[in-house]
C-alpha cells in the first residue's frame, strides 16, 4: 500500500494533498476521479446510493450486481476497503485485503444528479437483496469498485474495556451487522502468527450492535477482529479492528464496599455530595477496586427510575461502582 494512494484497477480512492490544495491530476495530465465517501447505511433494491469525491463528472458508467452469499465456512477472512473521508483508506490494513469481485451480469444504472463532487444512482429493483458490488468506469476506461452492505466494525467493548476477554462476551458496534443470523460470525486473526479463532454471535441487538462470545481457550495476545454478516460470500468481511485478548479481571463485586455516607455524605436530598463521592471513589481506587455505594437521597434526584444499576468507570484498570438508588452526581463524571 502506498502512503498517498490506494488504487483499485485505476480509479483512486483518495484525493492527494498538493501545495495548491487537493490535486486530482494524473501524471499524464489527465483528471482522475477520486472517491472518498459512499453510502454505508443499509441499502436495498430501489434505494438511492450517494457517492462523493472529486471529478466524478468524469464517470461515464456505473454497474451493480449482487454478490453470491456462498458458504464462507472456514475460509480465511478477506475484505475490500471502503473509501473514507479525512484519512487514508484501510489505515489498519492487513495482508487479507483483497480485490473486489466483478461480474458480466452486472446491471447498468442511470447516473443521477451527476456533478464534479457527487453523483447518485438507484440500485436496480430486480436485483436480489444482499451485498452489492458497484463497478465504476471513467472516461479513460479505468474501473474502480466498492461494496454496499458490507459489515463495518467501529469498536468493540468487553467488561474490561476496549479489549476482548477469553471466556466472556464482546460487544461489537458498527453498521450492517444484522443480516443472516444463522451465518453471521466473527474471526480473530492473531497478529504474530498462530491459529485463527472463530467466534459465535450470540445476541443480535440491532443492525448496529451484536454480542460475540470469545472462546475460553483463546490464547492471550493481539488480534485483528473480522466480522461477517452472513451475506456476500468470501470477500465481504469487515475491515479489521485491532484488539487485545486478555484474561478476566478479578471480581470486584466481591470485595470491599465504600459507602459515601462514611465519607461525609448527608443524604438529605439537598446537599451537594460531590466531595463525599470523590472521597469514596478515591478510597476505592487506592484499595485497587471495590463497590462505591450511593445511598438514597445522596444529592438531588437526577437519574429517574435508576434503581439497583451498575455503572462502569474506566480507571487505569477497570473499576465498578454500584448505584443502589436514584442519585445526582453534580460534578464527578470520571476519576483520575
Amino acid at each position: 500500500m502506498e502512503l498517498n494512494k490506494i488504487f483499485l484497477s485505476g480509479l483512486t480512492f483518495l484525493w492527494v494533498c498538493s501545495g495548491n490544495g487537493y490535486s486530482a491530476d494524473r501524471q499524464d495530465g489527465k483528471f482522475e476521479p477520486k472517491l472518498f465517501q459512499v453510502t454505508t447505511a443499509e441499502t436495498r433494491p430501489n434505494d438511492a446510493v450517494l457517492i462523493r469525491g472529486e471529478y466524478l463528472d468524469k464517470i461515464k458508467s456505473v454497474k451493480v450486481f449482487t454478490l453470491d452469499n456462498g458458504n464462507v465456512g472456514n475460509a480465511e477472512p478477506a475484505y475490500v476497503p471502503l473509501p473514507v473521508e479525512d484519512r487514508l483508506p484501510d489505515v489498519n490494513g492487513t495482508n487479507l485485503r483483497t480485490g473486489p469481485l466483478a461480474s458480466y451480469k452486472a446491471k447498468a444504472v442511470d447516473l443521477l444528479q451527476q456533478k464534479e463532487q457527487s453523483l447518485k444512482f438507484i440500485v436496480p429493483e430486480d436485483l436480489k437483496n444482499g451485498v452489492f458490488s458497484v463497478e465504476m468506469t471513467d472516461v479513460n476506461n479505468e474501473k474502480a469498485y466498492f461494496y454496499l452492505n458490507v459489515p463495518i466494525v467501529r469498536w468493540a467493548l468487553s467488561e474490561d474495556g476496549e479489549c476482548a476477554v477469553a471466556g466472556d462476551y464482546l460487544r461489537v458496534q458498527g453498521k450492517n451487522l444484522l443480516r443472516d443470523k444463522d451465518k453471521a460470525h466473527a474471526v480473530l486473526v492473531p497478529l504474530k502468527g498462530g491459529k485463527n479463532v472463530r467466534c459465535k454471535v450470540t445476541d443480535f441487538f440491532d443492525d448496529f450492535s451484536v454480542s460475540v462470545d470469545i472462546p475460553d481457550n483463546t490464547p492471550l495476545g493481539t488480534y485483528y477482529l473480522y466480522y461477517h454478516n452472513g451475506m456476500g460470500g468470501k470477500t465481504a468481511w469487515s475491515e479489521p479492528l485491532r484488539i487485545d485478548v486478555v484474561s478476566k479481571s478479578p471480581d470486584w463485586w466481591g470485595v470491599k464496599v465504600f459507602n459515601v455516607m462514611d465519607y461525609g455524605a448527608v443524604g438529605d436530598g439537598v446537599h451537594n455530595e460531590t466531595a463525599a463521592f470523590r472521597a469514596a471513589l478515591h478510597a476505592a481506587g487506592q484499595n485497587g477496586g471495590g463497590k462505591v455505594r450511593l445511598c438514597q437521597n445522596v444529592g438531588t434526584t437526577f437519574f429517574d427510575d435508576l434503581q439497583s444499576c451498575y455503572i462502569s468507570f474506566c480507571l487505569r484498570r477497570f473499576f465498578l461502582i454500584h448505584l443502589v438508588t436514584s442519585c445526582y452526581i453534580p460534578v464527578v463524571s470520571s476519576y483520575k
